[in-house]
C-alpha cells in the first residue's frame, strides 16, 4: 500500500465511489470496501447526509 503523504502515518489509497439514484446506503458502501462506517464518515468530512421521509432516521 502506498503512503498518503511523505511523513504521514496513514497508509492506503484513495478510492472514489459514485452513489447512484437507487439509494445505496453508506453502510453498504463501507461494507463493500471493508471500511468502518465511522471511518468512512471521518474520511469524508464534507459528506452531506440526508434522510428521506420514508426512512427511519
Amino acid at each position: 500500500m502506498a503512503s498518503s503523504a511523505p511523513g504521514s502515518r496513514l497508509v492506503g489509497e484513495n478510492k472514489f465511489h459514485v452513489v447512484e439514484d437507487d439509494g445505496g446506503s453508506l453502510e453498504a458502501i463501507a461494507k463493500k470496501y471493508n471500511v468502518g462506517f465511522l471511518a468512512l464518515l471521518q474520511a469524508n468530512p464534507a459528506l452531506i447526509l440526508t434522510c428521506h421521509a420514508q426512512a427511519a432516521c
